[in-house]
């Protein structure tokens, strides 16, 4: 996110209303394509730490329904500020403290990974049935059409991993591109360079050899 507290604030409130406006989406498909078990959807939802985050610093900061047993009796009103001294890149980090001096800590990186997974299967498992009911018994249509849409492969989908693969990928471009400045334009072969860095030394000596063969 960078240093910049404004920059970083406006992120943070991005991401955390991108995740609410995602939900109500979810919700009201579930709705129109009259698909079961809608409340329980929002229980699950509405159970997620995320949910209680978004409410906390991008929605209700200031009048915030607090249930916390530390609240005393008959109040249930509370109001939140964000500690600048906490904000970092990552957003790993996030505390609010209430108007009773009381310390809320969110790890916003590892909600949104456990937010993905919980949405991606409820909508997984919401496609899954509305084309059940369409196809009836025929197993194959739907299978096809879950494939055609690649939806299958957000089933049981690691996010953990592909932000992992994200930072190692964005590193071997940077060295890339470096090596790639730094070599002369006459002798230089940018695709033998990607082979050789990204894939490995047998990769590129497979290449070589399929170029070499009539």
């Amino acid at each position: 996110m960078g240093k910049n507290l404004g920059e970083i604030y406006l992120k943070l409130y991005g991401i955390l209303n991108a995740v609410y406006l995602q939900i109500n989406t979810i919700i009201e498909l579930h709705e129109i394509c009259k698909i079961p078990n809608k409340k329980n959807i929002i229980n699950q939802f509405r159970s997620h730490e995320i949910f209680e985050l978004r409410n906390i610093m991008g929605a209700h900061t200031s009048n915030f329904e607090d249930k916390s047993d530390y609240m005393p009796p008959n109040f249930n009103r509370n109001s939140f500020r964000i500690t600048q001294m906490q904000l970092n890149a990552k957003g790993n980090n996030l505390h609010a403290v209430d108007s009773f001096k009381n310390i809320k800590e969110f790890d916003l990186y590892e909600l949104v990974m456990d937010y993905n997974i919980l949405s991606e299967k409820i909508l997984y498992d919401a496609c899954n049935e509305y084309m059940g009911r369409i196809f009836g018994n025929s197993l194959s249509k739907k299978k096809e059409l879950l494939e055609h849409y690649e939806l299958t492969n957000f089933k049981d989908y690691n996010y953990r991993k592909l932000y992992q693969n994200d930072k190692l990928f964005d590193k071997y471009l940077k060295k890339i591109q470096r090596d790639f400045r730094r070599e002369s334009s006459g002798k230089f072969d940018f695709d033998t360079l990607i082979a050789e860095e990204i894939s490995g030394k047998e990769l590129w000596k497979d290449l070589n050899k399929n170029k070499k063969e009539p």
